[in-house]
């Protein structure tokens, strides 16, 4: 947490699977969660760079309470999906909260999302904030998945690649 202020991040690496985390009263607090054995992901990589400054600049001030609440209840999908692949919903990766206003910096991140989840992914969304795109898949038609994701690269003009990626779940191993 210290490195980047993110207790989420450190959190992930050293425990592994699928990890909730925040701080609370200035200290981390992380815990383990299940993460469906069936599950894996597609990184769609561009390589246009998004600047921190830019996303964050993007974003509203304020958030409506119906949008608060919707994307809190899409929570409570996706963690039931990462849990249980047959209970996922696409809809627990739609966002109301940054990813509609950090669409002009990256106009082509709906064609992407929208063309992975025809491509078979259960689900997409921008990756923090961006570029990177992610969609969650089942692991026997990641590689469809995958390649899916290259075509829409090119048919987008954007320059970039796919990737499957497998979640590490064991974390952080110290062995002597």
């Amino acid at each position: 947490t210290a490195v980047d202020g993110h207790a989420e991040n450190a959190a992930a690496s050293v425990l592994g699977g699928l990890v909730a985390a925040t701080v609370v009263d200035g200290a981390p607090v992380a815990r383990s969660l299940v993460l469906d054995d069936q599950l894996a992901f597609v990184a769609l990589i561009p390589e246009r760079m998004l600047s921190t400054k830019d996303a964050r600049a993007a974003l509203r001030r304020e958030v409506p309470l119906t949008d608060a609440a919707a994307n809190l209840g899409r929570l409570g999908l996706l963690i039931a999906g990462f849990a249980n692949a047959d209970l996922f919903s696409p809809h627990a990766m739609d966002d109301t909260l940054h990813q509609p206003y950090r669409l002009p910096l990256f106009p082509e991140s709906a064609v992407l999302i929208d063309g992975l989840r025809e491509a078979g992914a259960l689900g997409a969304c921008w990756s923090g904030a961006g570029s990177t795109i992610l969609a969650v898949t089942i692991a026997d038609t990641a590689n469809a998945v995958r390649a899916a994701g290259e075509a829409l690269l090119a048919q987008a003009n954007v320059n970039g690649r796919s990737l499957r990626l497998e979640p590490d779940r064991d974390g952080l191993v110290v062995s002597h």
